[in-house]
């Protein structure tokens, strides 16, 4: 996937992506924009550390041995409202623990076999709304493929609702509503607050959001992936 990223300019501001539409004379979910977008990288803290050395972003949250999960780690850095999340197996799939939950095996197992297809990539791209089993059932009614189905997790901070589907090849789509969450990013990661020490010597690059995604096709494939 390709991504175009808009930048700050001047006194420019960020504009509001919510949109209404009425089905029936009834108000349909709000789709509010991007909410992140996950990579599967082989190291997650370098993809992230890129990222703030050449295109200023931030790292704001982080996944790994220290929050409790052994076999994966994730890095969430931010610049506006552009988040990427860096997600890089620490394990290999023979080396995970025996007592792992099964979807942590699954997960490891699954970045792998991505990894090993695609190299670093995109796997999946996040969308905040403001319903989350609405939206969820209207798209899988429609033919979109179960990844997911919604699931609310919670913390200190509040709760995220969320649900996964897929439409074509191996990218998935990720549901989010986070109306009722106030951390930093979402249930289950910690938040970095460390500065990294260059970010003094380098010049401020300015995001406002990441304006679209294109979903690149393989040759007489791009028919068949609209329909």
């Amino acid at each position: 996937r390709r991504m175009t990223l808009h930048a700050l300019e001047n006194n420019d501001t960020l504009p509001s992506s919510a949109s209404t539409t009425k089905v029936n004379g009834m108000a349909s979910p709000k789709y509010k924009g991007y909410h992140h977008i996950t990579w599967y990288v082989g190291n997650a803290k370098q993809a992230a550390c890129f990222y703030v050395t050449r295109f200023g972003f931030k790292i704001i949250a982080y996944q790994g041995l220290e929050t409790g999960h052994r076999n994966v780690s994730a890095y969430v850095v931010s610049n506006g409202n552009a988040i990427f999340v860096f997600r890089a197996p620490i394990r290999t799939v023979d080396n995970i623990d025996k007592d792992a939950p099964c979807d942590q095996k699954h997960l490891l197992a699954e970045i792998h076999a991505h990894l090993s297809k695609h190299g670093d990539a995109v796997k999946d791209v996040a969308f905040e709304v403001d319903d989350v089993r609405n939206v969820y059932k209207t798209a899988t009614d429609r033919g979109a493929i179960r990844v997911q189905d919604p699931l609310t997790e919670k913390d200190e901070f509040g709760e995220v609702t969320t649900a996964t589907i897929k439409t074509f090849g191996d990218t998935t789509h990720t549901l989010v509503d986070k109306s009722g969450y106030r951390g930093v990013f979402m249930p289950g990661y910690r938040p970095v607050n460390n500065i990294d020490s260059i970010e003094k010597f380098l010049p401020p690059v300015s995001f406002i959001t990441i304006d679209h995604c294109v979903g690149n096709q393989d040759w007489n494939k791009m028919r068949e992936a609209c329909d």
